[in-house]
């Protein structure tokens, strides 16, 4: 006969909710005491108590100055009691539980009736019950299920602990009734579903079970009556004396399970306590002497550094974590098989940099994605958002949306990246208008680029800068062209002096703006007139998009000298100028340096002038009156003979006013006509000569 296999369950020992209450009992020692027994375990409530931790069972037994919450969790009625005492709360509720809390609270202000499974006088329960109004109906068995009306809202929560099978049994029970709304939260802890799940394998397989625990605590019960259903022999374990008589011999295999909130000292001395009897047993007895197996050790702190030493998060790993506690500092997390905290930091929530406090509650479950694992975890909850935004945006740059993208990394080929969880390569023909060589793809790394998506295939991207830098170069000539009308004006730098003119950039184009069109005077270099690297406002004189050549005008801007005389001394202005000049038609005056006017010689005298010399001279100061500005052929006519007096002209004789016949009467016009009628008619015999010579 073989010698017994000691198997001990993977998941034996404190759950991670219990093993944070004891911690933070102990980190606060003899200022605090415990409401109700932190534990349903009688070895770990008399470990806290030699540590000086007290418990006390009711609200007024409270004299220190912290008061510990539980695992199982309080109603907020007792801890405003607590508060209200002025002793400060150190909450250890199990985040699971704390999850029960709100969604029976939630459901109850929308009106729905509860039902939850579980033990009625069980402590986690009564907290349960403690944040509904009222309508909360406590059952352990279908049996209990009470009848509602067809408009009745119900919800279906469990104590964290319950019997997994015995919640099914329940839910499925609703499906019968004819109720409008049934909403069901299957509550139960994640590792009591896992515990159980495995007690009952390793039931299955041992003669043998022993279940390591207190009877008081429900998880470890329900862990027996698994134990019950598979295996004949089950012995419940509350102390080491419970198994110390055990007779191992004839068992095949030997199981042991341990609750949630048995302590781990006991259940190693368990498994000691077993290896000792099956090494005991003589070989004589036996045909097979092979050693004890064990699936672990059976240390809960041994187990869940191993599983935590196991567990090797990769960079870039989506984890599934349960929030423990919400702090200014950010989310505290339990992770899956981890024995610690790790801390989510409140700059690693959200892809905008908010941190809301109040959208998070204790034991939601979260996913976070690994940043590294270098000695220390750290974690993302916006690296994911991140992830999955960038998904969705690539969508839109299949469709060429252009993007900006920095690369990391380089090949032979190229840059490559990614966004999400998509492959970005950017070929060396692809980065600038120009190809790049491979030796210069450092230049391009960690600068953000421009970018087109140009092929798909499946998870990779081919992206291109080129096709974006073509277009916004032919965009730009468009707009550039469009822009440069002769006759436009337009705004450009002075890039570079010429002896033939100036090279300006207009809009980063390259346009002549020649020495002659820069002054209406006589210029020799273009640095007298303009500034290199300055700005200026220039003419469009020509463009021609074929030849690509822009030719400009500033002067044609500028006022001309005329505009500038023909304001400052109008029509009808006295000037004092020097003659410069003397024509046969007429006399040139200086009124301002390099500025002339001319004296026609009819506007030297009131008299006739036949030699313009003989009536003044040059270098003669002479005072001239503006009669005219021709602005179209660049003269400014003078007079000086304007502002001479006229002479006198002689007096006309009078002649002696000739006398007047007098107006003929009536009676001799009409005579008169009758002669006239006579002679048109040939009646008369008188002349022409005689009728004209009569009055």
């Amino acid at each position: 006969m073989k010698k017994p296999n000691v198997i001990v369950a993977k998941n034996a020992g404190f759950c991670f909710g219990v093993e944070r209450a004891f911690e933070k009992a102990l980190n606060l020692g003899q200022k605090c005491c415990i409401l109700g027994d932190l534990i349903h375990n009688r070895n770990a409530v008399a470990t806290l108590s030699s540590k000086g931790i007290k418990t006390v069972h009711t609200v007024d037994e409270i004299d220190r100055e912290y008061c510990v919450i539980r695992s199982h969790g309080e109603s907020p009625a007792v801890k405003q009691k607590i508060t209200q005492k002025g002793v400060k709360i150190e909450d250890a509720t199990c985040p699971f539980v704390s999850k029960i809390h709100d969604i029976v609270k939630q459901k109850t202000e929308e009106g729905y009736k509860i039902v939850l499974t579980g033990e009625k006088e069980h402590a986690e329960v009564k907290g349960i019950v403690g944040n509904a109004k009222d309508n909360v109906y406590v059952v352990s068995d279908v049996k209990d299920v009470p009848e509602f009306d067809k408009e009745d809202k119900i919800c279906l929560v469990s104590q964290t602990t319950f019997s997994s099978q015995t919640f099914e049994k329940i839910a499925n029970s609703f499906s019968k009734k004819q109720l409008k709304i049934v909403e069901i939260f299957n509550t139960i802890c994640y590792t009591t579903l896992v515990r159980q799940k495995e007690c009952e394998r390793l039931s299955k397989k041992c003669n043998l079970m022993i279940v390591v625990g207190d009877v008081k605590s429900n998880n470890t019960c329900e862990l027996y009556n698994i134990c019950k259903q598979n295996c004949k022999q089950v012995i419940f374990c509350q102390e080491i004396k419970d198994v110390q008589n055990l007779d191992v011999y004839g068992f095949e295999n030997i199981g042991i399970v341990a609750g949630a909130s048995t302590p781990k000292e006991l259940v190693k001395e368990v498994k000691l306590t077993m290896e000792e009897k099956v090494q005991s047993i003589q070989p004589e007895t036996v045909a097979d002497t092979k050693a004890v197996a064990t699936d672990n050790d059976i240390s809960m702190e041994d187990v869940m550094s191993s599983l935590e030493k196991k567990r090797d998060f990769k960079r870039g790993q989506i984890i599934d974590c349960i929030i423990v506690s919400i702090g200014d500092d950010g989310l505290h997390l339990s992770l899956p098989s981890a024995k610690t905290e790790v801390l989510l930091p409140k700059e690693e929530v959200n892809l905008d940099g908010s941190y809301d406090k109040d959208a998070f509650k204790v034991g939601d479950s979260i996913k976070v994605k690994v940043l590294s694992n270098d000695g220390k975890l750290s974690i993302s909850k916006k690296a994911i958002e991140d992830a999955l935004k960038a998904d969705e945006a690539v969508k839109e740059l299949i469709d060429g949306k252009e993007f900006t993208m920095s690369f990391q990394f380089k090949n032979k080929g190229g840059l490559r990246g990614k966004i999400g969880t998509y492959n970005v390569f950017v070929p060396g023909s692809q980065i600038k208008l120009g190809f790049v060589n491979e030796k210069d793809f450092d230049k391009y790394l960690n600068k953000p680029l421009k970018l087109k998506v140009i092929k798909v295939d499946g998870k990779d991207l081919v992206a291109s800068a080129k096709v974006i830098l073509e277009a916004d170069k032919k965009a730009k000539e468009d707009a550039f062209w469009a822009k440069v009308v002769p006759g436009e004006v337009v705004k450009g730098k002075v890039m570079r002096f010429t002896a033939f003119g100036a090279f300006v950039s207009v809009d980063g184009f390259d346009c002549l703006a020649h020495i002659s069109d820069l002054s209406w005077e006589n210029v020799k270099t273009c640095e007298e007139v303009l500034t290199l690297g300055e700005s200026y406002e220039f003419k469009v004189l020509k463009a021609q998009r074929e030849t690509n050549k822009v030719s400009l005008g500033y002067k044609q801007l500028q006022k001309r000298p005329i505009d500038i005389i023909a304001e400052k001394y109008p029509v009808d202005s006295i000037i004092t100028g020097k003659v410069t000049r003397l024509k046969s038609f007429g006399a040139f005056v200086e009124i301002e340096p390099n500025v002339e006017g001319l004296v026609h010689v009819s506007q030297v005298s009131h008299t006739y002038v036949d030699n313009i010399a003989h009536a003044i001279s040059e270098g003669e100061e002479v005072d001239v009156k503006v009669i005219g500005i021709d602005k179209e052929k660049n003269r400014i006519n003078l007079s000086i003979k304007a502002l001479l007096p006229e002479p006198e002209k002689p007096a006309k004789e009078e002649k002696p006013a000739k006398e007047r016949k007098p107006r003929r009467s009536d009676e001799e016009r009409s005579k008169r006509d009758e002669e006239l009628t006579s002679w048109v008619t040939g009646d008369g015999g008188a002349s022409i000569a005689d009728l004209l010579g009569r009055n």
